[in-house]
């Protein structure tokens, strides 16, 4: 059976996201960031398919408050913009 698309891409950020170079010295930073932006696409997924209409439900099947939304909408576009620099950044 294949893998959910979010967890797909949770997996590939746990193996071979890096937003932070390696001669730094944060190895272990790295890899912890890396885990949280993991866990931030499962979590985001996760909302989506409890929250969202897609796959025939209907709307209004418990909605999350403002303040929620704001963080999920925030969370989501700071991981976007990280994404989409490192990914301008290795294919020029």
């Amino acid at each position: 059976m294949p893998k959910p698309h979010a967890q797909a891409w949770s997996e590939r950020a746990a193996r071979g996201f890096d937003p932070f170079p390696q001669s730094s010295g944060v190895v272990e930073a790295n890899k912890t960031v890396s885990m949280a932006l993991a866990t931030l696409i499962n979590g985001l997924a996760e909302l989506r398919n409890l929250h969202g209409t897609g796959h025939g439900k209907a709307a209004g099947g418990g909605e999350i408050g403002a303040r929620q939304a704001r963080l999920v909408v925030g969370a989501a576009s700071t991981l976007c913009v990280c994404l989409s620099d490192t990914h301008a950044e290795i294919m020029p």
